[in-house]
């Protein structure tokens, strides 16, 4: 009977393991190819996420890479066609890419992004749409307002537009101004000004609806990070300030959406880095910390979301550009079966998972090294059932398996092989 009891408790304990590993996590992924890049840009069209332009330092650049969720490779496609730059703006919209803006400097600032910097250059207001399925670029406007860089860009999915403003255009004033591009008919239109002030690398996304533009330098408040936000709504054409995001003030953060609410991670305050990260729920207004950032602390990293989870990486930590790219799993994009055992763990030979409650079939187990790479593949047909694996050819080390169904994570967790 002690026996019995003794491996019921193991399985409640492997059972409610898998439960705290499948929520709030991030996970590493494949270091960005190239190496460092920092004031680079990006988006995410279906399961690949895409990052473009940017700089390392020693120079300025217009390629851009692909990488497949899925496989976890990066792939070098179609470079940007126009002249290389860094802080442009990067989103998606019903299968294509959209890159707005940007600059090629002439002189930048030192390796430590303090207030008062300066980046002079030239500013460019083209706007490129990048079709992944010819791998081609189009050239298909020019934004009629002054030409900048480290503006924002938002999509607005339910009624086909671009907001995009804010920004700098010669870093002795920031800029306010915000504008509207209708893609159908690629038409621009002037609206209200962000009534946070002038404002520069800001941080912004969209959610239920609403547009939501904050932090950043502030040049009305002799250029210092800010912690204000605000929400303007498209239907009126009108601004509200929102809660304030907490912690420092932040400049060069990285903002994403996951289902209706907002996310904001990472940046500099005047002094420091942060790896802290946001949750914005637009339902009553308040903003609840998530897990910090798993690799180091930077400013200017890409974000983009592919199903329900977001990805970040690249970006700069005290001139150091960075080439890190992590894959961040909500709280609620994991959705846990009623049950799942997996023993022995640590494990040798094999690892046996027994899972019930599965309702989207067919689902897929796979088991992930620290490294983000899949290792191990299995296809599951049942809603309950035990999926026997092995790993004799997998070397010592903590894994995560993960289950896939109906295009997002069902149950996810932990386990150890030593040999």
């Amino acid at each position: 009977m002690k026996k019995i009891l003794f491996v019921l408790f193991l399985l409640l304990c492997c059972s409610s393991a898998t439960n705290v590993y499948a929520q709030n996590t991030w996970l590493q992924k494949a270091n960005f190819a190239p190496g460092g890049r920092d004031d680079a840009s990006g988006f995410a069209i279906g399961n690949t996420g895409y990052i473009l332009c940017g700089t390392d330092t020693g120079g300025y650049f217009t390629d851009m890479w692909a990488w497949n969720s899925n496989t976890n490779i990066w792939t070098q496609v179609s470079s940007y066609p126009a002249k290389k730059r860094i802080g442009t703006r990067g989103l998606s919209f019903n299968g294509y890419g959209y890159v707005l803006g940007g600059e090629e400097p002439a002189s930048c600032y030192g390796p430590v992004k303090t207030h008062g910097a300066v980046c002079e250059g030239t500013f460019f207001g083209d706007v490129w749409r990048y079709n992944p399925d010819s791998n081609s670029w189009l050239k298909i406007d020019t934004f009629p307002g002054l030409a900048r860089d480290f503006g924002v860009a938002v999509i607005d999915p339910d009624d086909s537009t671009i907001f995009y403003g804010t920004g700098n255009d010669n870093d002795t004033a920031y800029l306010s101004d915000w504008w509207s591009f209708y893609i159908p008919t690629a038409t621009w239109k002037q609206l209200a000004d962000f009534p946070g002030g002038q404002r520069d690398n800001a941080a912004a996304f969209y959610a239920n609806g609403k547009i939501y533009v904050g932090t950043g330098n502030d040049n009305d408040l002799a250029n210092y990070a800010t912690s204000d936000f605000w929400q303007y709504t498209p239907a009126t054409n009108s601004w509200s300030r929102i809660a304030d995001l907490p912690g420092l003030p932040i400049r060069c953060a990285s903002a994403f959406t996951i289902g209706n609410n907002g996310y904001v991670c990472l940046g500099i305050s005047d002094t420091a880095y942060t790896s802290a990260g946001w949750k914005y729920n637009p339902a009553d207004n308040t903003w609840s910390s998530i897990a910090p950032y798993g690799g180091y602390m930077m400013a200017d990293g890409v974000a983009f979301t592919i199903g329900t989870n977001a990805y970040i990486g690249t970006g700069s930590h005290n001139g150091i550009d960075l080439s890190q790219f992590y894959e961040y799993t909500t709280e609620s994009s994991a959705t846990t079966t009623s049950f799942i055992s997996v023993y022995p763990n640590p494990a040798n030979y094999a690892i046996t998972f027994n899972y019930s409650g599965i309702t989207e079939l067919p689902a897929t187990l796979k088991l992930i090294d620290a490294l983000g790479n899949v290792v191990s593949t299995t296809t599951l047909t049942n809603s309950y059932g035990q999926a026997i694996m092995d790993v004799t050819s997998l070397r010592s080390g903590t894994y995560l398996y993960r289950i896939y169904g109906a295009n997002k994570v069902l149950n996810t967790g932990k386990f150890v092989i030593a040999k």
